[in-house]
């Protein structure tokens, strides 16, 4: 679980462990998101029958001043065959994003994968990342791709 910056993890016999995630850092929503939150709130109140505009600027503004939850759902973390635990964190996700690796409650490194991390999954020595491509200046549609990135990680220096 995560919470606030923290992980707690919880044993086998119910004993739980506080630590301080060692590469947590406060944000605020970048301006990706900052338009992702407009387009979902611009849809809410066309499909509610309200003025498309109604509350969007002054619910905006909240949003970016509120700092990113801190939180995991079952995309964003998950055990390799090491028993090692891999959490994708929320930080910086504008042109990177970063995979924390832990063994039991100790901090072993992080992962740094190009763009917006959507989910992962490790097979093997291979970690393989569903991405949101930064939109380019070739890209017609602009609209991000989802694409898969595949990275060889058996020479990671925690790999053991």
């Amino acid at each position: 679980m995560a919470c606030g910056g923290h992980l707690i993890f919880v044993g086998e016999d119910g004993d739980a462990t506080v630590l301080h995630a060692p590469m947590y850092v406060m944000e605020f929503p970048d301006e990706r998101d900052l338009a992702r939150r407009e387009d979902v709130l611009r849809a809410f109140n066309r499909r509610r029958g309200f003025p498309v505009s109604q509350n969007v600027d002054e619910q905006l503004e909240s949003y970016r001043a509120t700092p990113k939850p801190y939180h995991l759902s079952t995309r964003e973390h998950l055990f390799d065959a090491a028993n090692r635990y891999w959490i994708a964190t929320g930080r910086d996700q504008y042109e990177w994003s970063y995979l924390d690796v832990y063994e039991n409650t100790e901090y072993l490194g992080s992962v740094q994968v190009r763009d917006r991390l959507r989910s992962f999954d490790l097979l093997g020595s291979t970690l393989v990342v569903l991405i949101d491509r930064q939109v380019g200046a070739d890209d017609v549609d602009g609209i991000s791709d989802r694409t898969l990135d595949w990275y060889y990680i058996a020479d990671l220096p925690f790999d053991r």
